[in-house]
């Protein structure tokens, strides 16, 4: 009688563990998938429409930076932030330099304006039509090709030519249409009336400049002169080495790989709004990934001054972040340095780092009341 009971209850026994073990796994946290290697287009899209705040304003037009020491935090970070995890940062180009220091996996640029979220869809379309880096200034700038530039050749002998040659209408008008074929028919994405005369105001701008270019061109709220579109892009670190991403053929393509990979992501937010850095932190979390650099440029000098520091750090604070994450600002201007801190020769702003880590412990104790405090968190 027992060995036919045992015979019944082994069978049920084993069901009943089988049930008990796969409502355990089904109750276990999901592993998140690790980030993606490749956005589709509608994935692209989606995130840029999903993550995004309304347009805001600013007083200048940032067709390029004006930072001219951005590299000087470049030794130090490459050798300790880790690659593979997110990026984050804003403005225009300066960020393609420091996608192609850090190699993250997913790269998120987080602008107050959409006019910057547009030039970096023009950025996307030039570098993906271009077949070499003297092929996208040609096409950036609107004129004919030098000669004589090879794959060796340096950012400056790239771009000095460039500034004497004359813009080119046809040339300009024939990569205004590549672009938004790229955009819209390769791409799929909607651009509506608005966005395309924002992109056509970009490439104008960059017609008219030429390489000689500088952050006050053809900006309504004229700030004092700043480094060139040359100069930055040959601009060398306090070590004499040259990081930018045309400082190298290899540079280029590898930013003309992620572009092609849909891994740049340009988004419309305020640094102290409610959605878009928040959103990044969540998208991050999903994917098992850390925010591996944050590139702020000097943005927080505004937040202090108009009390949204608390929102900004705040969002700061959701992002995850690991031991080695860093925060990239900038300090200087036409203000000059804070004490402390000194600029190179001939620099009018200093890139420092701080420890992210360090940066969101100051704020949940109350550490972070002025500027000057974010600045005692970084290095000199």
């Amino acid at each position: 009688m027992r060995l036919i009971i045992d015979r019944i209850m082994k069978p049920v026994q084993r069901a009943v563990l089988l049930a008990v073990g796969m409502i355990l796994v089904l109750s276990l946290p999901v592993r998140a998938e690790d980030l993606p290697r490749q956005l589709s287009d509608r994935d692209f899209w989606k995130l840029i429409a999903d993550m995004s705040e309304p347009d805001g304003f600013f007083q200048y037009e940032n067709f390029v930076s004006n930072e001219d020491d951005y590299s000087t935090v470049l030794p130090a970070l490459s050798r300790t932030v880790k690659p593979g995890g997110i990026y984050l940062g804003v403005g225009p180009e300066q960020n393609f330099t420091y996608i192609a220091t850090f190699r993250p996996g997913i790269a998120f640029v987080v602008d107050i304006r959409r006019q910057n979220m547009l030039e970096h869809l023009l950025y996307k379309a030039l570098f993906e039509i271009s077949s070499s880096r003297n092929d996208f200034v040609s096409r950036l700038f609107s004129r004919p090709a030098i000669a004589g530039i090879s794959d060796s050749s340096t950012a400056e002998a790239l771009l000095k030519p460039y500034e004497a040659a004359k813009p080119d209408q046809k040339l300009f008008d024939s990569n205004l249409a590549a672009i938004y074929s790229r955009i819209t028919n390769t791409h799929g994405f909607a651009l509506s009336k608005e966005d395309k005369t924002g992109i056509t105001k970009v490439l104008k701008a960059f017609f008219d400049g030429g390489p000689a270019m500088d952050y006050r061109f053809a900006s309504y709220s004229a700030p004092t002169p700043s480094a060139t579109y040359t100069q930055l892009m040959d601009a060398a670190d306090r070590e004499g080495r040259r990081w930018s991403y045309l400082a190298t053929e290899a540079n280029f393509r590898f930013i003309q790989d992620y572009e092609k990979r849909n891994l740049i992501v340009p988004l419309v937010g305020d640094f102290a709004g409610a959605r878009a850095i928040r959103a990044v932190g969540q998208y991050a979390k999903a994917h098992n990934a850390a925010v591996s650099v944050f590139y702020t440029s000097n943005v927080d000098e505004y937040l202090f001054r108009d009390a949204a520091k608390d929102r900004f750090f705040s969002n700061v604070a959701t992002l995850p972040i690991d031991p080695s994450s860093a925060m990239i600002r900038a300090l200087g201007g036409p203000g000059g340095p804070p004490v402390g801190f000194q600029l190179a020769p001939g620099k009018r702003w200093t890139a420092v780092w701080c420890s992210m880590p360090d940066i969101v412990k100051a704020f949940n104790s109350g550490r972070l009341q002025v500027r000057t405090d974010a600045n005692r968190l970084c290095n000199k």
